[in-house]
């Protein structure tokens, strides 16, 4: 009897994933297609009439949770397994998934690959399957593995992740290097949203996959500027001169880890700790929180003074100052901190009202690495923060 290949429809538009489990299940013996939007894997379930389908939750042109009702609204496919993940924050995203038929949800921070391809096999095994076909001989079931099998299968499994992660690296930093090109020559603000609300999906997607490879580093640097590009897309007269050199500087440093092809280990080697100074309580309070949200450990503090004796005490990543501040300003502070020898290379940003090209030279004949003007999204801060900790490591590291 002619062994079945039970067919699998994944409907997934990030190729690197689908390619992650079309491969893994093609090993598993079974018969693979992708669709790459939600429209074309609506359609594609009705052309392939699939054992099982693994859907993404966020998708192009319709989204996983229509395509889920409008399948289990077809009576062909109430009882078709179909396994739902997704990357996105959102709500009552499990329940109302839940609700409309999908058979097992999954959040990608919360599981990997293997726990999905899993649980497709166990929801396609007979005791499963409320009306099996007595004729299939497949291999759905999973043999039971002892932990030193499933441990080397995990690894194996992972390392085939990162190679398909990593082979993909050339075309997203083209694809990223491009859009941002083509954003600094646009000319209107409706061009702008759409490069940007590119720049952004791409960001994300490389989040999730480099988060779902635990490479901690690039999935934090990706996952700072996601939200400095969702907000300027809502609002693209925040795309200045100076939030256009950052986001530059951090499209190129995306690149710089992305081709290092490897987790540098950057963010866990030591906690990163920032010094801020700044007089006014409110703007240090709103430093040190949004610093605080990107996982950098902060201490405020407004008296300059103070700050200096703390920097002679104590090792910091990256220091932060205000400009204007009584007894000693942001450039005296900055040659002051420069002559202690645990600080001479310390990254020190600069914060401050004015942003003319006397004050920035200043910042840089003071020792200063950045400046950021006062009228900065905190976002764009955090952002430059967190580049300039992970350059500071690299460097200290010679990588």
């Amino acid at each position: 009897m002619k062994k079945y290949m039970k067919k699998i429809l994944i409907i997934e538009d990030d190729p690197v994933i689908a390619t992650i489990y079309r491969n893994r299940l093609n090993k598993d013996g079974f018969e693979v297609e992708v669709a790459g939007d939600g429209q074309t894997g609506f359609c594609r379930t009705h052309e392939t009439l699939p054992d099982a389908i693994l859907l993404n939750w966020m998708l192009p042109q319709m989204e996983g949770l229509e395509i889920l009702k409008k399948i289990r609204a077809q009576k062909q496919f109430q009882k078709t397994p179909i396994i739902v993940y997704t990357s996105a924050y959102l709500p009552d995203v499990m329940e109302a998934t839940t609700d409309a038929g999908a058979t097992q949800f999954f959040n990608k921070a919360d599981s990997s690959p293997l726990q999905v391809i899993e649980a497709l096999h166990l929801a396609l095994s007979p005791k499963m399957l409320s009306t099996p076909p007595s004729t299939l001989q497949t291999t759905e079931q999973l043999p039971a593995l002892s932990a030193a099998a499933r441990m080397e299968r995990d690894e194996k499994f992972q390392a085939e992740m990162l190679c398909a992660f990593f082979d993909s690296v050339p075309f997203a930093i083209h694809a990223l290097r491009d859009l941002v090109h083509r954003l600094l020559r646009s000319s209107t603000n409706e061009d702008r949203q759409a490069l940007l609300l590119d720049l952004h999906r791409d960001v994300h997607s490389i989040t999730e996959k480099a988060d779902l490879l635990d490479l901690e580093d690039i999935a934090r640097m990706s996952a700072v500027l996601e939200p400095v590009l969702l907000k300027m897309h809502k609002n693209p007269s925040l795309l200045t001169s100076s939030t256009t050199r950052t986001l530059t500087h951090a499209i190129d440093f995306m690149a710089e880890l992305l081709n290092k092809k490897a987790d540098l280990g950057l963010l866990r080697s030591a906690p990163v700790r920032v010094l801020v100074v700044d007089d006014e309580a409110v703007s240090l309070r709103s430093v040190c929180y949004q610093l605080d949200n990107t996982s950098l450990l902060s201490e405020g503090v407004e008296d300059p003074l103070a700050a200096n004796k703390m920097a002679a005490e104590k090792n910091y990543d990256l220091i932060i100052l205000d400009v204007q501040m009584p007894h000693l300003n942001g450039y005296e502070l900055c040659a002051k901190l420069r002559a202690l020898p645990t600080h001479r290379y310390t990254p020190v940003l600069f914060v401050s009202g004015g942003a003319d090209f006397d004050t920035r030279v200043r910042a840089r004949l003071s020792g200063g690495d950045g400046f950021i003007g006062k009228s900065f999204a905190f976002l764009e801060l955090a952002l430059q923060a967190l580049m300039s900790v992970l350059k500071r490591r690299i460097a200290q590291a010679n990588l």
